[in-house]
């Protein structure tokens, strides 16, 4: 069965919708938008950053909570503290 234009619009429409509200709201959607990222039930609240890749603080506090989300994949790191920053590689920290 072949669907039609408008219906194939229709439905491409719909799943973008839902995908910016994601990105936009961070709405917890069970998946990730990222690259090198994975959803977690218990994502940290405290990721590693760029930020701690050039300037080591053995001292971080980070609390023991946690939020549903996304988290980056090792050896991967978020570009800075927002959550929705892009996961890059420590190598390219040196560089941003």
């Amino acid at each position: 069965m072949r669907l039609s234009s408008f219906a194939f619009i229709s439905i491409l429409l719909v799943s973008s919708t839902q995908v910016l509200e994601a990105q936009l709201w961070n709405v917890p959607t069970g998946r990730c938008w990222g690259s090198f990222e994975q959803y977690r039930p218990c994502a940290s609240t405290c990721p590693d950053t760029c930020n701690d890749i050039r300037w080591p603080n053995p001292y971080k506090i980070c609390n023991l909570m946690c939020r549903i989300g996304c988290d980056c994949i090792q050896p991967f790191v978020r570009l800075n503290e927002n959550p929705m920053s892009p996961c890059v590689h420590p190598r390219r920290c040196r560089f941003m």
